[in-house]
């Protein structure tokens, strides 16, 4: 079940941070975003430290392999490959997930 975990992870953090990466202008190729997805994925499943050393881990491969700096497209990419991240998941888990309904429970409108 972990490998499992693992490659879903992968799979929907790679689209998510692929398209953010397409909306802020950065231009990465995909090969680099799977690498840098499948080790933050193993760091966040380190017990108890596991998504402290995956954000740190993501923001330095981040600015290494992908030449994208820390601000302001670094933290644009994590807003906008979060909240896609958020509405994937909602997507593959309800069969009656509607994107207005989400918008509506996250900006509470």
């Amino acid at each position: 079940t972990i490998f499992l975990m693992l490659l879903i992870s992968v799979i929907v953090n790679g689209a998510s941070w692929w398209v953010a990466a397409k909306i802020t202008g950065n231009e990465t190729p995909y090969k680099v975003i799977l690498c840098i997805i499948m080790i933050v994925g193993i760091a966040e499943l380190v017990p108890y430290i596991g998504s402290i050393l995956s954000c740190i881990l993501f923001f330095t491969l981040l600015k290494n392999w992908a030449v994208i700096d820390f601000w302001p497209d670094g933290v644009l990419i994590v807003y906008i490959s979060t909240f896609l991240k958020m509405m994937l998941y909602a997507a593959l888990i309800s069969k009656d997930f509607l994107p207005e309904d989400f918008l509506r429970a996250v900006f509470f409108l």
